[in-house]
Protein backbone atom coordinates (compact mmCIF):
# COMPACT_ATOMS: atom_id res chain seq x y z
CA UNK A 1 0.00 0.00 0.00
CA UNK A 2 1.21 3.60 -0.64
CA UNK A 3 1.54 6.06 2.54
CA UNK A 4 1.26 9.76 2.85
CA UNK A 5 2.55 11.95 5.83
CA UNK A 6 -0.87 12.57 8.22
CA UNK A 7 -1.45 15.70 10.19
CA UNK A 8 0.53 13.91 13.23
CA UNK A 9 3.74 13.13 10.99
CA UNK A 10 3.38 9.87 10.88
CA UNK A 11 2.49 7.14 8.60
CA UNK A 12 -1.22 7.21 7.02
CA UNK A 13 -1.28 3.76 5.15
CA UNK A 14 -4.96 4.00 3.84
CA UNK A 15 -4.18 6.64 1.57
CA UNK A 16 -2.87 7.32 -1.95
CA UNK A 17 -1.23 9.86 -4.37
CA UNK A 18 -2.26 9.88 -7.70
CA UNK A 19 -1.65 11.94 -11.26
CA UNK A 20 -3.97 12.87 -13.09
CA UNK A 21 -3.65 15.36 -16.12
CA UNK A 22 -0.42 16.61 -14.34
CA UNK A 23 -1.23 17.34 -11.47
CA UNK A 24 -1.26 15.43 -8.00
CA UNK A 25 -4.28 14.31 -5.75
CA UNK A 26 -4.82 12.21 -2.52
CA UNK A 27 -7.50 9.55 -2.76
CA UNK A 28 -8.67 7.79 0.55
CA UNK A 29 -7.76 4.33 -0.42
CA UNK A 30 -4.39 3.37 -1.40
CA UNK A 31 -5.95 0.35 -3.63
CA UNK A 32 -8.40 2.76 -5.24
CA UNK A 33 -10.87 2.41 -8.23
CA UNK A 34 -11.28 4.34 -11.31
CA UNK A 35 -14.11 6.34 -9.90
CA UNK A 36 -12.03 6.83 -6.61
CA UNK A 37 -9.20 8.34 -8.91
CA UNK A 38 -11.67 10.42 -11.16
CA UNK A 39 -13.41 12.04 -8.55
CA UNK A 40 -10.45 12.78 -6.59
CA UNK A 41 -9.10 15.23 -9.49
CA UNK A 42 -12.60 16.55 -9.79
CA UNK A 43 -13.76 14.87 -12.74
CA UNK A 44 -17.48 14.22 -12.20
CA UNK A 45 -20.02 12.70 -12.95
CA UNK A 46 -17.27 9.79 -13.29
CA UNK A 47 -19.24 7.97 -16.47
CA UNK A 48 -18.80 11.10 -18.31
CA UNK A 49 -14.76 10.48 -18.33
CA UNK A 50 -12.36 7.56 -19.24
CA UNK A 51 -9.10 7.44 -17.70
CA UNK A 52 -5.93 5.86 -19.29
CA UNK A 53 -2.89 5.22 -16.90
CA UNK A 54 0.42 5.63 -18.21
CA UNK A 55 2.29 1.94 -18.25
CA UNK A 56 5.86 0.90 -18.76
CA UNK A 57 5.75 0.32 -21.16
CA UNK A 58 2.73 1.57 -22.69
CA UNK A 59 -0.79 2.74 -21.32
CA UNK A 60 -4.51 1.30 -20.39
CA UNK A 61 -8.15 2.26 -19.65
CA UNK A 62 -8.89 2.09 -16.40
CA UNK A 63 -12.53 1.72 -15.69
CA UNK A 64 -14.44 3.05 -13.04
CA UNK A 65 -14.77 -0.55 -11.20
CA UNK A 66 -11.30 -1.47 -11.60
CA UNK A 67 -8.74 -1.47 -8.38
CA UNK A 68 -5.30 0.42 -8.99
CA UNK A 69 -2.84 -0.85 -6.39
CA UNK A 70 -0.59 1.85 -5.46
CA UNK A 71 2.94 0.71 -4.37
CA UNK A 72 4.88 2.41 -1.19
CA UNK A 73 6.82 5.79 -2.76
CA UNK A 74 4.27 5.20 -5.79
CA UNK A 75 2.95 7.96 -8.03
CA UNK A 76 0.74 6.49 -10.39
CA UNK A 77 0.24 8.73 -13.56
CA UNK A 78 -3.05 8.76 -15.03
CA UNK A 79 -5.32 10.92 -18.09
CA UNK A 80 -8.48 11.66 -17.64
CA UNK A 81 -10.60 13.16 -20.68
CA UNK A 82 -14.54 14.06 -21.25
CA UNK A 83 -16.21 11.73 -23.51
CA UNK A 84 -16.01 7.85 -24.70
CA UNK A 85 -13.52 7.64 -27.85
CA UNK A 86 -10.34 6.06 -27.55
CA UNK A 87 -7.96 6.82 -30.41
CA UNK A 88 -5.01 4.43 -31.06
CA UNK A 89 -0.58 5.21 -31.38
CA UNK A 90 2.19 3.29 -31.19
CA UNK A 91 5.69 4.00 -30.43
CA UNK A 92 7.90 1.92 -31.41
CA UNK A 93 5.49 -1.02 -31.34
CA UNK A 94 4.20 -0.15 -28.03
CA UNK A 95 0.72 0.77 -27.76
CA UNK A 96 -1.07 3.70 -26.39
CA UNK A 97 -4.53 5.24 -26.17
CA UNK A 98 -6.06 8.56 -25.94
CA UNK A 99 -9.00 10.41 -25.47
CA UNK A 100 -8.89 13.18 -27.68
CA UNK A 101 -8.71 13.75 -31.79
CA UNK A 102 -5.37 14.72 -31.80
CA UNK A 103 -2.09 14.93 -29.34
CA UNK A 104 0.41 17.30 -28.41
CA UNK A 105 4.32 16.30 -29.24
CA UNK A 106 4.93 16.67 -25.76
CA UNK A 107 1.91 14.89 -24.31
CA UNK A 108 2.91 12.08 -26.33
CA UNK A 109 6.89 12.37 -24.90
CA UNK A 110 4.81 12.49 -21.35
CA UNK A 111 2.54 9.19 -21.91
CA UNK A 112 5.70 7.27 -23.50
CA UNK A 113 8.47 8.64 -21.52
CA UNK A 114 10.53 9.98 -24.24
CA UNK A 115 14.39 10.79 -23.27
CA UNK A 116 14.99 14.30 -24.40
CA UNK A 117 18.15 13.46 -26.48
CA UNK A 118 14.89 11.45 -28.95
CA UNK A 119 12.84 12.66 -31.35
CA UNK A 120 9.40 11.22 -33.47
CA UNK A 121 9.02 10.44 -36.47
CA UNK A 122 5.79 9.67 -38.02
CA UNK A 123 5.69 6.31 -40.44
CA UNK A 124 2.85 6.52 -42.62
CA UNK A 125 3.11 4.41 -45.87
CA UNK A 126 1.58 6.95 -48.09
CA UNK A 127 4.46 10.04 -47.28
CA UNK A 128 7.76 9.99 -46.07
CA UNK A 129 8.69 9.94 -42.70
CA UNK A 130 8.81 13.27 -41.09
CA UNK A 131 9.53 14.83 -37.11
CA UNK A 132 7.30 16.08 -34.87
CA UNK A 133 8.81 19.39 -33.46
CA UNK A 134 7.94 20.98 -30.45
CA UNK A 135 4.48 22.50 -30.47
CA UNK A 136 3.28 19.96 -33.00
CA UNK A 137 0.02 17.80 -32.42
CA UNK A 138 -0.57 14.53 -33.89
CA UNK A 139 -4.09 13.95 -35.96
CA UNK A 140 -5.39 11.04 -34.30
CA UNK A 141 -8.77 8.46 -35.66
CA UNK A 142 -10.83 6.46 -34.34
CA UNK A 143 -10.67 3.87 -36.99
CA UNK A 144 -6.58 3.97 -37.42
CA UNK A 145 -3.61 4.14 -35.80
CA UNK A 146 -0.90 6.41 -35.80
CA UNK A 147 2.87 4.64 -36.02
CA UNK A 148 5.97 6.64 -34.65
CA UNK A 149 9.35 5.80 -33.78
CA UNK A 150 11.99 7.38 -31.67
CA UNK A 151 15.28 8.41 -33.16
CA UNK A 152 18.52 10.55 -32.15
CA UNK A 153 18.54 13.68 -32.60
CA UNK A 154 21.59 14.30 -34.01
CA UNK A 155 22.86 12.24 -36.92
CA UNK A 156 26.26 11.24 -38.61
CA UNK A 157 26.52 12.43 -42.31
CA UNK A 158 29.99 13.12 -44.28
CA UNK A 159 31.14 16.08 -46.16
CA UNK A 160 33.94 15.27 -48.93
CA UNK A 161 34.68 12.35 -47.02
CA UNK A 162 34.92 14.13 -43.32
CA UNK A 163 32.50 12.92 -40.97
CA UNK A 164 29.92 15.60 -39.86
CA UNK A 165 27.07 15.50 -37.03
CA UNK A 166 24.08 17.17 -37.91
CA UNK A 167 20.08 17.68 -36.87
CA UNK A 168 17.89 14.75 -37.76
CA UNK A 169 15.05 15.66 -40.32
CA UNK A 170 14.30 18.71 -43.05
CA UNK A 171 16.70 21.02 -44.15
CA UNK A 172 16.70 23.53 -47.05
CA UNK A 173 20.06 23.77 -49.58
CA UNK A 174 21.23 26.85 -47.47
CA UNK A 175 20.78 25.34 -44.15
CA UNK A 176 22.84 22.55 -45.26
CA UNK A 177 25.65 24.79 -46.85
CA UNK A 178 25.93 26.28 -43.25
CA UNK A 179 25.73 23.20 -41.41
CA UNK A 180 27.85 20.95 -43.29
CA UNK A 181 30.46 24.31 -43.34
CA UNK A 182 30.84 24.52 -47.08
CA UNK A 183 32.34 27.36 -48.51
CA UNK A 184 30.64 30.07 -49.98
CA UNK A 185 29.06 30.34 -53.18
CA UNK A 186 29.98 26.41 -53.70
CA UNK A 187 27.33 24.09 -54.67
CA UNK A 188 26.24 21.08 -52.83
CA UNK A 189 25.98 17.60 -54.42
CA UNK A 190 23.73 14.55 -52.28
CA UNK A 191 25.04 11.09 -53.45
CA UNK A 192 22.03 8.97 -54.50
CA UNK A 193 21.57 5.61 -55.68
CA UNK A 194 22.36 6.71 -59.19
CA UNK A 195 24.87 9.23 -58.77
CA UNK A 196 25.72 12.66 -57.48
CA UNK A 197 22.47 15.16 -56.94
CA UNK A 198 22.94 18.70 -56.90
CA UNK A 199 20.65 20.40 -54.73
CA UNK A 200 18.93 23.44 -55.82
CA UNK A 201 18.07 26.55 -53.85
CA UNK A 202 15.36 26.21 -51.64
CA UNK A 203 15.70 22.39 -51.75
CA UNK A 204 14.36 20.60 -49.17
CA UNK A 205 16.49 17.52 -47.83
CA UNK A 206 14.91 14.98 -45.11
CA UNK A 207 18.80 14.09 -43.46
CA UNK A 208 19.27 10.91 -42.88
CA UNK A 209 21.93 8.63 -40.82
CA UNK A 210 25.09 8.41 -43.55
CA UNK A 211 24.23 10.68 -45.96
CA UNK A 212 27.22 11.60 -48.08
CA UNK A 213 27.45 15.44 -49.84
CA UNK A 214 30.19 16.69 -51.82
CA UNK A 215 30.70 19.94 -51.99
CA UNK A 216 31.48 21.54 -55.64
CA UNK A 217 33.45 24.58 -56.56
CA UNK A 218 31.10 26.90 -59.33
CA UNK A 219 31.62 25.28 -62.73
CA UNK A 220 33.85 23.05 -61.19
CA UNK A 221 33.55 19.24 -60.10
CA UNK A 222 32.68 18.05 -56.69
CA UNK A 223 35.43 17.55 -54.10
Amino acid sequence: MASVINEHGGRDRTRGVVVVNGQEFTVRDAEPQGDQILASAGCEPVDDFVLIQRMRPGSRVVSIDQTIEIAPGEKPVFYAFRGGDIHLFTVDTHGFQWGEADIAEDAIRDIAQIRPELVLEVEREDERPRLLAPGDRLPLTPKGVEHLRTRSRDVEVTIDGEARTIARGDHTTEELLRLLGVEPGYLLNLKRPGGLDTLKPGQHVTVKEGMEFFSQAPGGASS
